[in-house]
């Protein structure tokens, strides 16, 4: 065979194994990263996920969480064993009994997520990390105000914008006059510590940091934040921006069990949207012993929380 004639055969030969190769390559990483289904140590172990993007999501139930919240019960899914959170990383569809061992699947839909105007990206059908870090922190300064000596929980809206928050148990002795209350909203991130640059959450690890920083705010009864409201005087009928008002409905003529404290805070703009406040309850005498304090998860049915059994 003459040697040119041989070179081109080579050639050829060469040419169609690096098609090949380039051909399986590419469905490999089609079938991947965008055709079979993740686990979720992958989703959330992904450096980023797309605004707009849906992936499927599968693994076996390791755990089950019920949770009693201020949206309505509530079912928390382990998957694989992954601890990542507490009461899973998945929320379960609504009316769905679910069982350990079984097989679950479901679609991620990440779309615009926001929280205090930090603007970034997740799916409503996650737990974990977010909304699960703010509803813990919650939790957390309820129970800072339980040892203050008393505990607040939201119980709906009349409608109108206003939220009421029943005083569920209190050793208060004060008179509704002697104490304030101001009402304090929640900043953006800002700019990510790590780079520098503008902070835009797209992964579970950047939602980890930003809850680690709003959890730190909240300890902090948010007290470099801007104040929205004052009640100068639980006695008195208006607060400055007309935006909190207390119900003396126990009459029994002090700030306790039965009584409570109305809020009218703004809707969000829908499904993924977030604004948190901080209500401290306080005399004058003594600001810095704060009576009562409650952190507030405003989304887009209302006030977020974890309702206790």
């Amino acid at each position: 065979m003459p040697l040119n004639s041989l070179a081109r055969r080579r050639a050829r030969y060469l040419v169609l194994t690096v098609t090949l190769l380039v051909l399986v390559s590419s469905t490999y990483t089609y079938w991947h990263f965008y055709v079979r289904p993740w686990t979720i140590r992958e989703v959330l172990n992904a450096d980023s996920v797309p605004v707009g993007g849906a992936w499927d999501l599968e693994g076996e139930i390791t755990g089950i969480s019920f949770l009693n919240t201020s949206y309505g019960p509530a079912t928390g899914l382990e998957l694989d064993g992954n601890k990542t959170c507490q009461h899973g990383s998945v929320l379960g569809e609504p009316g769905r009994t679910y069982r350990i061992g079984d097989w679950y699947r479901t679609t991620l839909h990440f779309m615009d997520f926001e929280l205090n105007g930090q603007r970034g990206v997740w799916a409503p059908e996650l737990l974990c990390p977010f909304p699960w870090t703010s509803a813990g922190a919650v939790s957390a300064i309820d129970a800072l105000s339980d040892a203050y000596g008393t505990s607040l929980e939201v119980r709906g809206s009349n409608g109108d914008g206003w939220y009421s928050y029943a005083i569920t148990d209190s050793n208060s002795t004060a008179a509704p006059q002697s104490l304030s209350v101001v009402l304090r909203a929640g900043l953006p991130f800002g700019l990510d510590p790590r780079t520098g640059e503008p902070f835009f959450p797209d992964s579970a690890s950047e939602w980890i940091v930003l809850a680690g920083a709003e959890y730190t705010a909240s300890q902090g009864l948010y007290g470099s934040h801007p104040e929205l409201d004052r009640l100068s005087s639980l006695a008195d009928a208006a607060s400055v921006n007309g935006g909190i008002r207390f119900v003396d409905a126990s009459d029994a003529g002090t700030f306790g069990s039965g009584d409570r404290i109305e809020l009218r805070l703004d809707s969000t703009d829908g499904e993924g949207h977030y604004q948190t406040y901080f209500l401290v309850v306080f005399d004058p005498v003594a600001p810095a012993q704060p009576v009562a304090v409650k952190y507030i998860l405003q989304g887009p049915d209302g006030p977020y929380e974890w309702l206790r059994p």
